[in-house]
């Protein structure tokens, strides 16, 4: 994954409307279960936010 990519979002919450974004930038989170990886998003629905790298699934790369 990198940034440009387009990732899609399955979410549990159906008043979540996060579907498809564009990955913007990294960063690390630090919580109780240790570091986890977090990526900034521009959603579809015109939001951004961050959210688990391991939520999103790359539907397409873009190519470098």
């Amino acid at each position: 994954m990198k940034v440009g990519d387009i990732v899609k979002f399955e979410p549990l919450d159906k008043e979540d409307t996060r579907n498809v974004g564009t990955v913007i930038r990294f960063d690390t989170y630090v919580g109780a279960m240790g570091m986890d990886s977090i990526i900034e998003v521009f959603w579809s629905t015109g939001q951004l936010g961050w959210i688990l790298e391991n939520r999103v699934k790359v539907i397409s790369e873009i190519r470098h």
